[in-house]
């Protein structure tokens, strides 16, 4: 990973499909945060799951997204499972976030929703969990551009299925390598390398 961090014009796309109200999503970010580090621009695509698709508690699911958050040591609370949350409202302040700040700002809705079992619902919710990582100036006009943004959560939701994504996560790296649901650090690495070797390739190849 040095020649990807020690170079800000090689750093790649990590395109991201899931839902806030998905613990693997969640857990999927962790991963890939630890893999990469900051050296990504985070491409947030929004997907609604439906009632039947979300992860309930007591399921096989669920225990085995609470034993993988214990393996990543990433805290995780079953009665997240019930909290409510607004995926619209969430995804649009995620998708209003300046680039420099998406992961940030996506990652501590996740914890407040799966860590701290908050609902994020109302827009006072959102804005109690954003209060820690921004100003209030910053999160009233994060929350506004969210709320507007229902619409174009609800395409992006629409484009995914259409193209055949029936389940998240899934990760794209530099819009061309897919890989889909939770997947080990050392996965995400080998994925970078191949993308950065296509990059190294393409480059030889124009300069001939």
């Amino acid at each position: 990973m040095d020649e990807l961090s020690s170079n800000s014009s090689r750093r790649l796309d990590v395109r991201l499909l899931g839902d806030l109200a998905c613990p693997w999503t969640h857990l999927t970010l962790a991963t890939l945060v630890r893999a990469l580090g900051s050296s990504i621009n985070l491409e947030w695509h929004p997907f609604l799951l439906r009632p039947k698709e979300r992860v309930l508690p007591g399921s096989e699911a669920a225990l085995m997204a609470a034993r993988h958050a214990a393996e990543l040591d990433v805290p995780f609370a079953t009665a997240s499972l019930t909290a409510p949350i607004d995926s619209r409202l969430t995804h649009g302040v995620v998708l209003a976030a300046e680039t420099a700040k998406r992961v940030e700002i996506a990652r501590r809705l996740f914890d407040a929703h799966f860590r701290e079992a908050r609902p994020l619902v109302e827009a006072e919710d959102v804005a109690a969990a954003l209060g820690e990582v921004a100003d209030g100036k910053t999160v009233a006009a994060l929350i506004a551009a969210g709320t507007d943004a229902a619409q174009v959560v609800e395409r992006a939701d629409r484009a995914a299925r259409i193209a055949g994504v029936n389940a998240v996560p899934l990760t794209v790296i530099d819009g061309a390598y897919a890989i889909a649901g939770l997947q080990p650090e050392p996965a995400f690495a080998a994925l970078v390398e191949l993308a950065l070797t296509e990059r190294r390739l393409s480059g030889e190849q124009h300069d001939r």
